[in-house]
């Protein structure tokens, strides 16, 4: 069994890089050195947001699982949709006692919600599994699987994050709702082009003569055309209207972001073993592909973090959120989700639906005690929502985490 130490040495090496790099950002980002200023920090987080995240995603996503691991760890999935249900309900308790201002109360929750179920973990277990003490067996062995673990929890909290907390964080006056079907305009702008042919051809004695028709016969038979197109346009465009509203009630655009596409997409070529093996392996005949993606992908992470220390240059002191709010959000994060997560743990261990992998338990432990997902500065950064308040929370989420993370691995794996 690792000893305290180590595990605390485990815990603070991944937040001591987060915080180097979150360090370089706010550096670049300052008035004074003005390398990496506002416009600079939201086109980068646009490329994060349409390129390199849906590439992170996709390439270990895909390459971590197959259909044996879908149907076997079931449960994995399971387990961090419990995490953000339970951080969103703890969060709703956060803004009734803490009352934050109201613009911040979509924040606070999901700042309670979401955790760092991925790439944390993606360090943090492979140092668990090459301590000597280990109580995992193979470190190589170790490693592997519990990296195949953390990749398949991750498309529940990419979907997760990118359809529910997208929409959480969406700001009220950022919503446009037309007061007009698109339907309608078009037969009245259709009326409007029909009673102008008439006029034009009153007016202009020569264009009947063209068409070597009588006056009345040219009316009645542009009437009849122009009628016959409305009433086609109309039933087209009824049509396209019915599918959007469809659309617009389920949500369609905000599930269909390039990152949830591109975890569905993982799932289904991971599951299918003909079109991994196009994809991935020494002889797969689309590896150029997939290894273009995780050049991509490995961009993400470093990316995010320098946004989101070049927000932190813009200043804490005139920001909206009450330090009483973020001390509730990290004793949420980091004491009551753990709490409660171990309980549910161990009743679904009793239950005998978990694999007999105690790692596998260690991964499901560990997801409740992550602190706040960075992928939030980026959604605050493309809705113009709050990016100083959300800069502000994670600084103070990840200086803590060291902690509290090194506390709960401990106990987590003394319980296994």
């Amino acid at each position: 069994m690792p000893s305290l130490q180590a595990v605390l040495v485990m815990a603070c090496v991944p937040i001591v890089k987060i915080l180097i790099m979150c360090g370089i950002g706010t550096f670049l980002a300052l008035p004074s050195v003005n390398v990496f200023p506002l416009d600079a920090r939201k086109h980068l987080n646009k490329l994060v947001y349409l390129v390199f995240t849906p590439a992170l995603v996709f390439t270990r996503l895909a390459e971590a699982v197959t259909l044996h691991q879908l149907i076997a760890w079931w449960y994995m999935p399971i387990n961090v949709l419990f995490c953000f249900t339970l951080g969103a309900l703890l969060g709703s308790l956060v803004v009734k006692y803490c009352k934050p201002p109201k613009h911040l109360n979509h924040l606070t929750i999901a700042c309670c919600s979401a955790g760092n179920t991925g790439n944390l973990l993606m360090v943090l277990i492979p140092g668990i599994c090459i301590e000597k003490d280990s109580p995992f067996g193979d470190s190589n062995v170790c490693s592997e699987n519990g990296l195949a673990y953390v990749s398949f929890g991750m498309w529940m909290a990419i979907v997760l994050v990118w359809t529910f907390i997208h929409h959480l964080m969406k700001p009220i006056h950022g919503t446009y709702e037309l007061g007009y079907d698109n339907s309608s305009l078009i037969v009245a702008n259709s009326n409007m082009d029909n009673t102008i042919m008439g006029q034009e051809l009153l007016d202009d004695p020569s264009l009947i003569h063209s068409n070597k028709m009588t006056p009345s016969e040219t009316l009645i038979s542009s009437n009849h055309s122009t009628s016959t197109i409305t009433t086609m346009d109309h039933e087209i465009f009824s049509l396209q209207g019915r599918l959007m509203k469809i659309g617009e009630r389920l949500h369609l655009q905000e599930i269909c972001t390039p990152p949830t596409i591109a975890a569905f997409a993982a799932l289904v070529i991971g599951a299918c073993a003909p079109l991994k093996a196009l994809c991935f392996g020494p002889q797969a005949p689309l590896r150029f592909l997939t290894d273009c993606a995780k050049i991509l992908g490995d961009a993400m992470i470093p990316c995010m973090i320098l946004i989101l220390g070049g927000n932190l240059a813009m200043g804490a002191g005139d920001s909206d959120m009450q330090m009483l709010t973020i001390i509730g959000i990290v004793m949420t994060r980091f004491v009551a989700l753990p709490i409660v997560g171990i309980v549910i743990i161990n009743i679904i261990q009793k239950m005998g639906v978990l694999p007999i992998d105690p790692l596998f338990k260690l991964v499901l432990i560990l997801q409740f005690c992550m602190p706040t997902a960075i992928s939030l500065g980026t959604i605050a950064q493309l809705h113009n929502y709050c990016e100083k308040e959300m800069a502000v929370v994670l600084f103070w989420l990840y200086i803590t985490s060291a902690f509290f993370i090194s506390i709960w691995a401990t106990i987590a794996l003394y319980l296994l």
